[in-house]
């Protein structure tokens, strides 16, 4: 009895480590699912017409929409466009738009007809991740090799 009772004993910490959360894991999800919602705003600024931005601070990120010529205004009625927060260590390190700095706070803009380069850099536990824009515009991300 006591043998079995140690067996099962053993398999339930073997099963709580395996479905505890990996934050290397978390900050490749995050860092993947931020590629998509840019390319999925660049296709939308592109193909729907209407200008798209995204904005950033160290922790989290948010999408824009044009009020009118000059304001812009957070999107909050779109539930793919809502604003995030990036999970544990993982942070958003740098934003480059044609090879110059983007101020913190500061938005990256997705107008119809026009697309920016751009790169941005988060910081996690496995390493830098890059999520960088391409002229076809899609969005690759750059991860570290594994150890």
């Amino acid at each position: 009895m006591l043998v079995v009772i140690a067996i099962i004993g053993i398999l339930s910490i073997y099963v709580a480590l395996s479905t505890a959360p990996n934050s290397r894991r978390q900050a490749a999800a995050d860092a993947e699912r931020l590629a998509l919602l840019l390319e999925t705003a660049l296709q939308e600024a592109q193909w729907g017409g209407h200008a798209i931005a995204w904005s950033a601070d160290a922790k989290g990120y948010r999408f824009w929409q044009q009020a009118n010529e000059r304001r812009w205004q957070p999107i909050t009625d779109n539930e793919l466009y809502r604003a995030r927060s990036l999970e544990g260590a993982t942070g958003i390190s740098g934003v480059e738009v044609d090879g110059q700095p983007l101020p913190p706070g500061a938005l990256l803009k997705f107008f119809p007809f026009s697309m920016p380069l751009f790169q941005i850099t988060l910081s996690a536990p496995q390493g830098e991740l890059i999520l960088r824009s391409l002229p076809n515009g899609r969005v690759d991300l750059q991860m570290p090799k594994e150890q």
